[in-house]
């Protein structure tokens, strides 16, 4: 049976053109609803499966608030587009606790994975109570700082932090239970490439998030080389790196029991 979408969108080319993407990767897709308040009001009488809700939309209600009051109801995962993403809203946007959020324009492969995630895994949250080990490798303290800072700030993970591939390895080796590594590929002293193989030989079952600012067709194929990593391209907010975190230790945890169960 067909998982069914619905999308909130009062740019009717937006709308259409997702609606055309989401029938070719085999969703049933729902007529496109274009307010807050018809969202609610359908949401409730339909309970699609996912949900791809505008934060901008015209009306007494937007896509943020919409969402809480999905939320309050149905529970039905919601993933934002928003054409923009200032700190003010990302802050009230994290509040409606999406299942993913994306900048128009939308990286369509990014949002194919995403959607895939959400209707086989659910809404977004985290798979344990556990607080999970996070290293993130950065040879930026401007990129590193703030994105370490909002994701320990979450409650949801403890995060350690190290410059290079070199320094990231020492606290691999240093017994900490790294449950997921974030590293940057330009880095001085041993870049991503090296670490990420390191890694793989070393700590086979600890998956990887490549963060990059140009995801260029040489970086893509040097990855394959290594292995099959989640690659996104800066910048990104702490709160969009949560969602793709939660999703990489979901789909970990259900390959480890999927595993056990062979």
């Amino acid at each position: 049976m067909k998982k069914r979408i619905m999308i909130v969108e009062d740019e009717a080319v937006v709308a259409m053109s997702l609606c055309d993407l989401l029938d070719h990767w085999g969703y049933e897709v729902l007529p496109p609803v274009t307010s807050g308040e018809d969202a609610v009001e359908r949401a409730a009488l339909e309970k699609p499966d996912v949900i791809l809700l505008d934060i901008s939309l015209s009306g007494e209600v937007d896509g943020i608030e919409a969402a809480h009051k999905i939320n309050s109801s149905v529970k039905i995962p919601v993933i934002f587009m928003t054409g923009y993403a200032d700190e003010e809203i990302i802050e009230k946007a994290k509040e409606a606790r999406p299942a993913g959020f994306f900048v128009k324009p939308v990286d369509l492969d990014r949002l194919k994975e995403k959607i895939e995630s959400v209707v086989q895994n659910g809404d977004g949250t985290m798979v344990s109570q556990a607080k999970k080990h996070i290293l993130m490798v950065d040879d930026r303290k401007d990129v590193l700082k703030p994105l370490a800072e909002g994701l320990k700030a979450t409650g949801e993970f403890e995060v350690f932090t190290a410059e290079n591939g070199k320094k990231a390895l020492e606290i691999f080796n240093g017994g900490h239970g790294i449950d997921l590594l974030v590293t940057d590929i330009e880095m001085p002293v041993m870049d991503g490439f090296e670490l990420l193989a390191h890694v793989k030989k070393d700590f086979p079952a600890t998956p990887a998030i490549v963060l990059t600012g140009h995801i260029t067709h040489r970086i893509k194929e040097q990855l394959k080389t290594i292995g099959d990593f989640v690659c996104i391209q800066k910048p990104v907010s702490f709160w969009e790196l949560r969602l793709e975190i939660i999703d990489e230790l979901r789909i970990h945890s259900a390959r480890g029991e999927y595993k056990k169960q062979k």
